[in-house]
């Protein structure tokens, strides 16, 4: 009978170590994970570019004695406008009926004179080159206002990537100063967070400048900002 209780207390021993063994490794590591820490700062870049790309509102407005007269005034300039717009090398997908609308004109007494019909077109896709050269020649093919241009840049994917990679960068020595400053090395990148991103200017979305439609009318395309924030942790030891 002293046998099986000897064996059994020579099992319990060595679950014993075991287990004892186990918590200092566990131990260990977690002092390891606890001695582990980060800097986090945050930059920003931004990559300046020219727009090639312009878009315009067009509206097509025409009275009437009644809201039919005013609607059948308005059908043919503006398939005139729409004409001159693919005449001009614009796609029709680039094309769009944004709002049209047939509404009663007061005059100063309260009264009721006539109707008035408006259509509003939304024009993307136009060269930058070309875009004045249209204002104009919608004007003289019936439209009875024009705003625009809507400047955006067809290459905002890779000015995007190039502003990403300089914000990355422009973490390093703000990181680094702090590491100084706090007495302590820093390590490499172990994480990165990428900011907001606002794609308005890529190509047919874009950015309102107002322009005025006169004869030989010149557009300054300027330049547009494409922006990229991150934020990034380092390691130190």
């Amino acid at each position: 009978m002293s046998r099986p209780i000897s064996s059994h207390i020579s099992a319990f021993a060595i679950c014993l170590a075991l287990c004892t063994a186990l918590a200092g490794c566990a131990t260990g590591a977690s002092s390891a994970t606890e001695g582990q820490g980060t800097i986090t700062v945050q930059a920003s870049s931004t990559v300046d570019v020219v727009p090639d790309v312009a878009g315009i509102t067009v509206a097509i407005v025409t009275p009437g004695k009644t809201a039919a007269e005013a609607q059948k005034a308005n059908a043919r300039p503006t398939s005139d406008v729409i004409a001159c717009l693919t005449d001009a090398g614009i796609e029709e997908r680039n094309i769009q009926t944004s709002y049209t609308d047939v509404s009663p004109v007061w005059n100063e007494e309260g009264g009721q004179d006539s109707y008035e019909m408006r259509t509003v077109l939304h024009v993307e896709g136009i060269d930058i080159d070309e875009v004045a050269a249209v204002m104009e020649a919608v004007t003289e093919a019936g439209a009875t206002e024009v705003n625009g241009p809507e400047l955006s840049t067809s290459s905002y994917d890779e000015s995007y990537q190039q502003a990403l990679v300089q914000a990355i960068e422009a973490t390093r020595p703000k990181a680094e100063a702090i590491a100084q400053a706090s007495g302590v090395t820093l390590g490499s990148i172990v994480s990165v967070t990428e900011g907001w991103q606002d794609g308005s200017i890529a190509y047919d979305k874009g950015m309102r400048a107002e322009a005025a439609v006169t004869d030989g009318a010149a557009i300054m395309p300027g330049e547009l900002s494409v922006e990229a924030t991150v934020t990034v942790s380092y390691a130190i030891r």
